[in-house]
C-alpha cells in the first residue's frame, strides 16, 4: 500500500501558496526523512495528508492517493477513520497527547475503542506496544497521570499509541524537538529499532538533518513549501545535488545576493541566495531525474 502525493499545493486564504507543487511517492514500509528548515512547510505537509489543515489554509490543487483512494475527495467520515488507525501521526509535543488529570491507560484504552478495537484482550495489547516502544514493565507506568512522567516517556506512550492499530503509515513532526539529547538519543534508537520490527511506511520530520542518517533511507529536501531534492539518504549526505541541500548538510556556504523589493514568485525559491544562479533560475525549475535523484534544479537539466 502506497502513499502517493500528486501535485499538491496549499494556499493561504490570502493567496499565498505555502506548499507548491509537491510530488512525492512513500511506499508501504519504506522510512523517508522530510528536511528543511522551520517554516519550510514539513508539518502542513503532513497536516494536509491527514486533511486537518487550519482554517486559514485550502487545498489549491492535487490528489493524496492512498490505498487507491484521493483522500481530498473522500468524505470527512471516512477519512476520520483513516487517521489514528491506518495513519497515525507523533506530534512535536508529547504533552499535548494527554489530559494532565486521567491516568495514562484510561486514556490509551479511550483512544483504541475508538478506532474500533474490541475491549477483549485489549490490555495486553497495550502493553504489546508499549513494550515495543521501550518500556520493560508497561503495567507499571500507565497506572500514572501523565505529569508524573518526563517528557521523553510521554513520547515514547506516544509512539506506543500510534503502533497499537498497526498501521500502515506512521508521521513523526519534529518527535525529538522538545526533548534534551539524552532522550532525543533514546528516541533515535527506539525508532532504529521498529524500523526492523515493523513493516510500515514512516515519515520523520525535522531541522536537524543529521538525525536521519541512523534512521531513514530515503530523504526529501524541503524549502518555502517547494520540494527540491528526493534520494537515498546515504548518497544525499556524500554529494547533495542541491545547492540548498549542500547548505544543509554543512558541504557549502552562502552569499544572500540583494534582491529587489519586488520578488519573483515564479524564481527558484533559493535564487537569492545561490551562489550557482544562472538568468535561468528566474523561472521555477520542474523535476529533474537524474541517476536515481529527483533534483528541482537547473543544473541537472
Amino acid at each position: 500500500m502506497n502513499l502517493k502525493i500528486e501535485n499538491l499545493s496549499v494556499s493561504l486564504n490570502n493567496g499565498n501558496e505555502v506548499l507548491k507543487d509537491i510530488r512525492i511517492e512513500i511506499k508501504e514500509g519504506e522510512w523517508i526523512g522530510l528536511v528543511g528548515e522551520t517554516g519550510s512547510g514539513k508539518t502542513t505537509f503532513l497536516r494536509a495528508i491527514l486533511r486537518i489543515l487550519p482554517e486559514k489554509m485550502f487545498f489549491k490543487d492535487g490528489r493524496i492517493l492512498f490505498n487507491g483512494k484521493d483522500l481530498l475527495k473522500i468524505k470527512e467520515e471516512e477519512i476520520r477513520r483513516i487517521r489514528g488507525k491506518e495513519i497515525c501521526l507523533i506530534i512535536q509535543e508529547p504533552h499535548l497527547y494527554f489530559n494532565p488529570s486521567i491516568k495514562i491507560y484510561r486514556q490509551i484504552e479511550e483512544y483504541a475503542l475508538f478506532h474500533g478495537m474490541e475491549k477483549k484482550d485489549l490490555k495486553e495489547r497495550i502493553y504489546n506496544s508499549l513494550r515495543l516502544s521501550g518500556f520493560e514493565e508497561p503495567e507499571n507506568w500507565i497506572k500514572m497521570f501523565p505529569f508524573q512522567l518526563s517528557s521523553g516517556m510521554l513520547q515514547r506512550i506516544g509512539i506506543g499509541m500510534a503502533l497499537l492499530h498497526e498501521p500502515k503509515f506512521i508521521f513523526a513532526d519534529e518527535p525529538t524537538s522538545s526533548l534534551d539529547r539524552a532522550h532525543e538519543k533514546q528516541i533515535i534508537d527506539l525508532l532504529g529499532n521498529l524500523k526492523s520490527k515493523r513493516d510500515m511506511g514512516f515519515i520523520f520530520v525535522t531541522h536537524m538533518i543529521d538525525l536521519l542518517k541512523d534512521v531513514t533511507e530515503k530523504m526529501a529536501v524541503v524549502y518555502k513549501g517547494n520540494l527540491l531534492e528526493i534520494g537515498k539518504t546515504y548518497e544525499i549526505f556524500q554529494n547533495p545535488f542541491h545547492p540548498y541541500t549542500s547548505l544543509l548538510i554543512g558541504k557549502s556556504s552562502f552569499q544572500k545576493f540583494s534582491a529587489p523589493l519586488k520578488k519573483n514568485l515564479n524564481s527558484c525559491p533559493f535564487y537569492y541566495f545561490c551562489s550557482f544562479r544562472i538568468s535561468r533560475c528566474l523561472e521555477i525549475p520542474p523535476y529533474f531525474e537524474k541517476y536515481g535523484r529527483v533534483v528541482r534544479c537547473w543544473i541537472y537539466e
